[in-house]
């Protein structure tokens, strides 16, 4: 079994070089790295290729126009030869031991292929406080029932390529949360949820998700428009949520990371 981690970036000369530095140094070696970039204007590309002798040919990349983060992510997943898909984001970075991680949780489970493996991250704010942020299969039952990937991270999930085939790959028509209903849709195809109970990677405050919530709003609407449900009930929901991202937008980071601390206390 072998893996395929996906790295997708657009003037990410900030950000790359951490992130590809994670996946060089991971224990467990037996994968392929792909890069995908959307043609970008500053020195991504000069970092990349200086690296890219140090894969020893695992690493390939793909530089072209595209229509967006899943649009990209979806290139990645097509040029995927690995059994497991990884996909750590151009401002994110894998903890050394990731891989080792999810084959361990793979072996411990069966060498299961038709299993999402769903680590922890550790979530970054900008003022330098970290948070351990869990997930269990608790947590994904309970919040399914409002459509919500109940605290599962894409950037923490491993998918087998299979998968990604039997039951598709991001919606590109959402502009942020295509993670969402990917894992849903997932979800409630019956597909089994692992999780191997440690931080398998880290997730930078301030990513597409917490930025714009008039595009998170669409796309929720578009998920709970997939399943069927009255019209109270959307609606409900759909309100719901708003009022809930709102108050959140308006939280200090300090205060926030204090509540969710101890509302898991």
């Amino acid at each position: 079994m072998n893996f395929s981690i996906i790295t997708i970036c657009y003037n990410s000369e900030k950000t790359i070089e951490r992130t590809i530095q994670s996946v060089l140094a991971q224990t467990h070696s037996d994968y392929e790295y792909i890069i995908i970039d959307g043609e970008s204007k500053d020195r991504t590309l000069e970092i990349i290729n200086q690296y890219k002798p140090l894969f020893q040919d695992r690493l390939k990349l793909i530089s072209e126009s595209d229509n967006g983060i899943y649009d990209a992510m979806n290139k990645g997943i097509k040029a995927a030869t690995g059994d497991i898909i990884g996909i750590v984001n151009s401002d994110d970075w894998l903890e050394k031991d990731a891989l080792e991680t999810i084959y361990d949780c793979y072996k411990n489970n069966g060498c299961c292929l038709d299993a999402l493996y769903c680590g922890w991250i550790s979530f970054h704010y900008l003022n330098g406080d970290i948070q351990l942020m869990k997930t269990s299969h608790k947590m994904l039952e309970e919040l399914s029932h409002r459509y919500e990937m109940g605290g599962i991270r894409h950037p923490a999930v491993f998918v087998p390529k299979q998968i990604y085939e039997k039951y598709g790959i991001f919606d590109d028509k959402m502009k942020v949360m295509a993670d969402t209903d990917l894992i849903l849709r997932y979800y409630f195809a019956g597909v089994k949820f692992y999780y191997p109970e440690k931080v398998v990677s880290n997730m930078s405050d301030g990513g597409v998700s917490n930025k714009y919530l008039l595009k998170a709003y669409n796309d929720y609407r578009l998920i709970l428009q997939k399943y069927s449900m009255n019209k109270f009930k959307f609606y409900r929901l759909l309100y719901s949520w708003r009022i809930k991202r709102i108050i959140k937008s308006l939280v200090p980071t300090k205060l926030l990371y204090v509540y969710r601390n101890f509302s898991k206390a």
